[in-house]
């Protein structure tokens, strides 16, 4: 069995920041990712600052719901993985 993941670093309202080293952005997903591929529905930018809108055990780790700012093709909610988010 797969190990679980300790509490979760973010609560649904909290204000977080995408974080991603030697990168630019990273994709923000349709839904919790699993065996088959959900789509990508946005990129969240190196820096940007989001609300958490809801959290779930992924693959076991923790993935967040986020509110991101909107662009014109895309609403700016999506799942993230929390290994790319940090407390703002």
């Amino acid at each position: 069995p797969a190990a679980l993941p300790g509490a979760p670093r973010f609560g649904v309202g909290g204000q977080v920041r995408v974080a991603v080293p030697g990168q630019t952005s990273v994709s923000v997903l349709r839904g919790c990712p699993s065996e088959f591929w959900v789509g990508v529905v946005g990129l969240a930018t190196d820096g940007q600052v989001g609300q958490v809108v809801e959290r779930q055990v992924c693959n076991s780790g923790w993935w967040y719901r986020l509110a991101l700012p909107s662009t014109s093709d895309w609403n700016g909610v999506g799942w993230l993985d929390g290994r790319y988010l940090e407390p703002r």
